[in-house]
């Protein structure tokens, strides 16, 4: 039992640790770009973005429900990113996309797809 609850303890502290690398990227990407112009789209609402996310985690529930493996679940981020780079028309749908897979990505510990979700994110963004 002990082994257990170490072990999850452990797990989510992995867990918060790559949240908080991930967001430490963010800002600094955020701070690198501030001199560029605006091109980027406005961040859709927050009901808007909830009900896209939804979408893609319909979508893409078989994939996910099979990723066993760390790599397993960053090629599904690398999915998810290349998904959103090639959505045109549905900022939404491509902030979703990106939002999972900055989230799959950070859950397998993989910090190269989930900062590729995250520069995404702020290039698009």
């Amino acid at each position: 039992m002990r082994g257990i609850i170490w072990h999850r303890m452990l797990e989510s502290r992995r867990v918060a640790a790559s949240v908080m690398v991930v967001l430490v990227c963010v800002l600094l990407a955020m701070i690198c770009n501030a001199d560029e112009p605006a091109k980027r789209m406005p961040v859709p609402d927050a009901a808007a973005r909830q009900a896209a996310v939804k979408t893609v985690r319909d979508i893409y529930k078989n994939d996910l429900a099979k990723a066993i493996t760390s790599e397993q679940f960053a090629a599904v981020a690398t999915e998810l990113i290349k998904t959103a780079g090639e959505t045109k028309g549905d900022p939404a749908g491509q902030f979703a996309l990106l939002q999972v897979a900055t989230e799959v990505a950070t859950q397998a510990g993989n910090a190269k797809a989930a900062m590729a979700a995250v520069n995404a994110v702020v290039e698009l963004f």
